[in-house]
């Protein structure tokens, strides 16, 4: 047996992935962009509000906000269980 104590936790820690493609998005806007293959929980937390850089600076509940601002769609790949992530904004420049 260790004792230690346990890792700091990742939650609403902001990813430098996500805030690029966030940024990306916005200076895109109302252009879907595919950003990668993930399990099909990712796509849920995202519209949830979960990934902070989705959120930043979001003054209402995370989840209507990614409902006005975002919108997310996720297509089956062929084999297994992952999901093709597409992702756009829609919200004010």
């Amino acid at each position: 047996m260790e004792f230690s104590d346990p890792p700091m936790s990742k939650r609403g820690v902001r990813s430098e992935r996500w805030i690029n493609i966030v940024k990306e998005l916005k200076a895109n806007p109302n252009m879907w962009a595919i950003v990668g293959t993930f399990s099909p929980g990712v796509a849920t937390q995202i519209r949830r509000g979960e990934f902070p850089a989705f959120v930043e600076g979001c003054t209402i509940d995370p989840k209507v906000y990614m409902d006005m601002n975002w919108e997310i769609t996720t297509r089956k790949v062929s084999e297994g269980r992952s999901n093709n992530l597409w992702i756009r904004w829609i919200g004010e420049s």
